[in-house]
């Protein structure tokens, strides 16, 4: 029981902590490229 459960998260949760670090990796240059921006358009 405890072995199936354990596959069955896995199988569900790795892919979401996946796409949730490619999605927080994305947004950090993202962002700071955003702060550059208006740093820039107000001088």
């Amino acid at each position: 029981g405890g072995m199936l459960s354990a596959t069955l998260l896995g199988v569900v949760l790795v892919p979401i902590f996946f796409v949730w670090v490619l999605s927080a990796l994305r947004r950090k240059p993202h962002a700071q490229q955003i702060a550059d921006d208006q740093q820039l358009s107000e001088k």
